[in-house]
């Protein structure tokens, strides 16, 4: 387990994996957990465990991940492989991880109706460039909120802009924002 703990953390984030790691010699998921305590991964990574069952031959699937980088290590079964008929039965990874934990999610929006139709300043908070929204976008976004158990921390940009490329190969505006980490998501209406 040291030797793929090593392995993992050593990762390229930059491209897409799938880990599958047989825990067989690991005897409980709190085990599990103090193994991996160290370990950074993501909520939409693919990090998979899998043990078998020694009372009936199947495997069980567990994946690990956590809601962001100060929560605490998820390990949950996930599904199962039946060695009876060769059968695995799984629900979709975003059906099984439905609960993002209350984090704080930094957006940025600009009007553009009907998509995001008006932004009001919220006064009374320490933070003066907070804003609701609403609008088409804003329906789904809060519908995702309430599914999700997310909190969104809305912002109005100063400059107004969605972002363009300039000739250094630099960006400007939302996609500036994003590549800087200031936000996690900015209003979808951005066209290509």
């Amino acid at each position: 387990m040291e030797q793929f703990v090593s392995i993992f953390s050593n990762r390229n984030l930059e491209q897409e994996h799938v880990w599958l790691v047989n825990i067989d010699n690991v005897a409980t998921v709190q085990d599990l957990k103090l193994l991996l305590k160290h370990i950074q991964v993501t909520f939409d990574e693919d990090l998979y465990m899998f043990q078998t069952n020694q009372s009936n031959g199947n495997v069980d699937l567990l994946e690990v991940y956590r809601a962001s980088e100060s929560s605490s290590l998820n390990v949950n079964t996930c599904g199962s492989w039946f060695s009876s008929n060769g059968s695995v039965s799984m629900l979709p990874k975003w059906i099984r991880r439905n609960d993002m934990e209350g984090v704080q999610l930094r957006a940025y929006a600009i009007e553009s109706i009907p998509y995001v139709a008006s932004m009001t300043p919220l006064h009374g908070f320490l933070d003066p460039g907070l804003h609701n929204f609403s609008g088409a976008i804003p329906d789904i976004v809060f519908a995702l909120q309430e599914l999700m158990n997310f909190t969104l921390i809305l912002r109005k940009p100063n400059d107004r802009s969605w972002g363009a490329q300039l000739d250094d190969g630099s960006w400007t505006g939302q996609i500036r924002r994003l590549i800087d980490d200031q936000m996690d998501f900015g209003s979808p209406t951005i066209n290509a």
